[in-house]
Order: structure tokens, then sequence, then C-alpha cells
């Protein structure tokens, strides 16, 4: 079972579920998200640490936080034809995938 959030040490266990949780939403949603749209689709996913983290649901600073320690930093992103925001592409999650999720 994971560990209680640490985002002050970026509990790794922690980090690696919001790794496996990010692909999910990444299947669900396309290539290229808004930070804003990984929180959204972690709030969503019932059962999770995520809607109540640290009292309320967790921040795309958090979730950056979360992810500096597998080198997944957020970049400005074009999402749409007309909007560009900070954010993730698919691709810069891969290389942690692969090497986390090997099957």
């Amino acid at each position: 079972m994971l560990s209680g959030p640490d985002e002050t040490n970026g509990d790794y266990s922690t980090g690696v579920r919001a790794l496996a949780e990010a692909r999910r939403i990444f299947d669900e949603r396309g290539d290229r998200l808004s930070s804003a749209a990984v929180a959204e689709g972690l709030h969503a996913i019932e059962e999770s640490p995520w809607g109540e983290w640290y009292g309320r649901p967790i921040s795309p600073h958090a979730i950056a936080r979360l992810l500096g320690p597998f080198d997944i930093r957020p970049q400005t992103v074009r999402v749409d034809k007309e909007t560009t925001a900070k954010g993730y592409k698919r691709e810069q999650f891969e290389d942690a995938w692969a090497r986390l999720f090997a099957v």
C-alpha cells in the first residue's frame, strides 16, 4: 500500500502513483494536456488522494513537485489550435513509464 502523501520530500511512491494515473489521463484526453487538465483528471479518480491533498484538491504546482524527481517538468504546450498553457506532453512521460511499468 502507498504511504500517505508527503509533498515536502517528493514521496517517491506517491510520485509513481501520479505517473501511473497520468498515463490513464493521457490515454483518455490526448497527447498534450495543460497542468490544470492533469489536475482535473487526477481529482476525478475516485479512491485516490488527489481530491483531498492536504485538505484541498491537488494543485498543478504540487503535481509538478511530484513529477520533478522523474525529470518531468511543466512547459508551455499548445493544447489546441488557439490555446497554449503550462502543461505536459505525453512524450515527457514515456521514458519514466517504460522504466517503471515495463512488462
